[in-house]
């Protein structure tokens, strides 16, 4: 069992390196032309967020957005999407993890399983060659 503070706080750095090394395999990938990555801890009205993202553009002006989210307000959240960009704007194309959780133990859990679907999602995502996007979902 992890101590909660300490644990919050290890198991969000596990996460984003996780991502910053998704990054960095994206940036050898033929057909990638661009990768951003960047992770802010943020204060809103309705509580405190970590926000981590993976932008790429392709070749074929394809821009892709992995996002990670996690947020305190009285219960840990932890959402992961992918979202395309669009000339209308980003379009949700696929949720990985909507999860919320009363302990540390279980934000662990939900963290490596949302990095764990990034990853497969990342893993799976051919920047050679156009992605269909019709599913719209």
């Amino acid at each position: 069992m992890i101590a909660s503070g300490s644990g919050a706080l290890e198991a969000i750095a596990i996460a984003n390196e996780r991502v910053v090394a998704m990054s960095r395999d994206l940036r050898a990938a033929p057909g990638v032309t661009a990768v951003l990555h960047g992770a802010e801890c943020r204060g809103y009205q309705s509580g405190g967020r970590v926000e981590c993202y993976l932008d790429i553009e392709t070749d074929w002006k394809e821009s892709l957005c992995w996002w990670l989210e996690i947020g305190w307000d009285e219960t840990w959240s932890v959402d992961a999407k992918l979202y395309a960009q669009e000339d209308s704007g980003q379009r949700e194309v696929q949720t990985f993890a909507n999860i919320r959780t009363g302990d540390v133990d279980g934000l662990v859990n939900a963290l490596a399983g949302a990095v764990d679907a990034i990853a497969a999602s990342v893993a799976t995502f051919d920047p050679g060659r156009p992605q269909d996007r019709s599913d719209r979902s």
